[in-house]
């Protein structure tokens, strides 16, 4: 009598194991996912009010989920969101240690356009191929290790037609600590467009990569060891854009378009007034014929003062060289505070005539054909 009594309580605080175990089991069968995602989708447009619909998704041990053709569309059936293929792998026994270990989220293939869905704001493009992996992202401390992200084909678009002031209110104090390794863009490019305020902006680049950075929230702290774009450009519009052969012969800050960028930092660091910068180079080319071959330089701050111990500028026609040094107190008129600058520069006539715009032959003829020289310093 006693042995049935401890088989029957042995079943009893057995069963619920037994019976988690055999659904952790169902969860990996075909038929079941299938079932479970038909529930899924159904119950999701009704909702969201959407007509959604996917492929196929399959569901592998321990964590690793691959979902196709996953389409959004509105009661119209305008598409708002497509992904053609979404997978995420994910180590399943650091979960039990409050620690995620992503071995990869890849989404290829993706479209979006949120219509009028969010007020205000208005997103489409496409997205090629992103890509990020994570091993040490620890909920205590607050940790995420980013160790590889790429980012490839992806061409967004972002209006906004609101001019609501945002929320900035204050919000719970975060300790997050986010180690970003290897950063990858290839082929990249983004358009802003402001049309209340007549404003527009669009930037592409082939490639950019950023190095072993931290971004410490609590602290308000951001480093880069490393950061490079090659062959970047920007168009910046104040106002309606206009044709190339509208704009002005010279340069118009209204009407900005950059091309050829070529950006290479070290050592990079921002936190409060401490900040810290090398500029390797820095090359870009203007509509109007500006254009910088050449820029190098330092940049270091603290508490107490801003140094540029060096910095380097060379255009086609000109060359500027500058060291300076300000106290944070010299931008308070209530203290005193020391500033120093040594400028020398060589300053071609070209560059003057680019600079001020469309001028008429007689005022040109005006400038010496040699640079304009120019020494100063200012204590």
């Amino acid at each position: 009598m006693k042995k049935k009594y401890v088989r029957w309580t042995l079943w009893t605080i057995a069963s619920p194991f037994i019976l988690f175990i055999i659904l952790c089991i169902l969860i990996y069968l075909p038929p079941i996912q299938n079932f479970l995602v038909d529930k899924a989708v159904v119950y999701a447009s009704e909702a969201t009010g959407m007509n959604i619909s996917v492929g196929r998704i399959s569901l592998s041990f321990p964590l690793n989920l691959v979902v196709t053709d996953v389409d959004a569309a509105s009661p119209h059936n305008d598409t708002l969101l497509s992904v053609r293929r979404l997978q995420v792998n994910v180590q399943l026994l650091p979960l039990l240690k409050k620690q995620v270990e992503v071995d990869g989220i890849s989404l290829q293939g993706a479209t979006v356009n949120s219509n009028d869905l969010i007020h205000g704001m208005k997103l489409n493009g496409t997205l090629g191929e992103l890509f990020i992996s994570s091993h040490g992202v620890a909920l205590d401390p607050e940790t995420a290790i980013v160790n590889k992200v790429l980012l490839k084909d992806t061409d967004l678009s972002l209006c906004l037609n609101d001019t609501a002031a945002a929320d900035t209110a204050a919000s719970d104090t975060t300790y997050w600590k986010i180690i970003l390794q290897d950063i990858d863009l290839q082929n990249v490019s983004f358009a802003l467009d402001m049309p209340l305020d007549s404003l527009s902006l669009a930037a592409s680049l082939d490639n950019a990569i950023l190095r072993d950075g931290l971004i410490d929230l609590h602290k308000s702290a951001y480093s880069l060891q490393t950061f490079r774009i090659e062959n970047g450009r920007v168009r910046y519009d104040n106002g309606k854009p206009l044709a190339a052969d509208s704009l002005s012969s010279g340069l118009d800050p209204s009407h900005i378009a950059l091309t050829d960028i070529g950006v290479k930092l070290d050592s990079l660091y921002y936190g409060g007034r401490n900040m810290k910068a090398i500029i390797s180079q820095f090359v870009l080319k203007e509509r109007s014929g500006v254009e910088i071959v050449s820029a190098t330089g330092r940049m270091v701050s603290n508490d107490k003062v801003l140094r540029v111990p060096s910095l380097k500028l060379e255009t086609r026609d000109s060359y500027l060289e500058l060291n300076a040094a300000m106290d944070w107190n010299a931008l308070d008129f209530k203290d005193e505070g020391l500033v120093s600058a040594r400028l020398m520069a060589d300053i071609g006539k070209p560059d003057v005539v680019r600079f001020m715009g469309s001028m008429d032959e007689k005022f040109i003829r005006q400038y010496p054909s040699e640079p304009l020289r120019i020494r100063t310093g200012i204590d």
